[in-house]
């Protein structure tokens, strides 16, 4: 009976450590182009914002790759009649931590902390070069994993954009 219980025991270990390593790929993982039709440009800080044109110039490409609850992360992106820009930063799921985003010196971002709410739902908090809160980004995945839309507000607490990406 010993033998059985343990032989037991250890199948079910097995069986959960090949169940662990066999879950699916995060569904943010891959490049992301932005939907500029879909999408909208910065609102105006007021109650009831209206929302503006897309602006057919702009572009974002999103590339993220993720592992072990970490985040590799790479954007390039120009909005209206700005210049490219490039950023981007490493930083892992739920730790708590400021973590450094790199890339274009004149960007308004410095530190971020991300937080995983469940596989379709993630966002990040960020704060400015000053430290002080720089506004929060929520991303909500399609049910068919083709898209997400990305709700950016500011530090005013009003949302400064709309913007959905589609899966290249």
């Amino acid at each position: 009976m010993k033998h059985i219980v343990a032989s037991i025991i250890a199948l079910l270990i097995v069986v959960a450590g090949v169940w662990a390593q066999s879950g699916q790929a995060d569904q943010f993982n891959g490049t992301w182009k932005l939907n500029v039709a879909k999408s909208t440009t910065k609102w105006q800080a007021h109650p009831q914002p209206k929302v503006a044109e897309p602006q057919p110039q702009s572009f974002e490409l999103i590339t993220m790759s993720i592992a072990n609850d970490t985040m590799d992360y790479k954007v390039e992106y120009a909005r209206a009649n700005e210049r490219h820009r490039k950023a981007n930063y490493t930083a892992r799921y739920n730790d708590a931590r400021w973590q450094d985003i790199h890339g274009d010196p004149d960007g308004p971002l410095s530190t971020l902390t991300l937080v995983k709410t469940n596989d379709r739902t993630h966002y990040w908090v960020t704060r400015g070069k000053d430290g002080q809160f720089a506004g929060l980004v929520v991303r909500q995945m399609a049910e068919d994993g083709k898209s997400f839309t990305s709700v950016g507000l500011g530090g005013d607490g009003y949302v400064q954009y709309v913007r959905v990406f589609d899966k290249q």
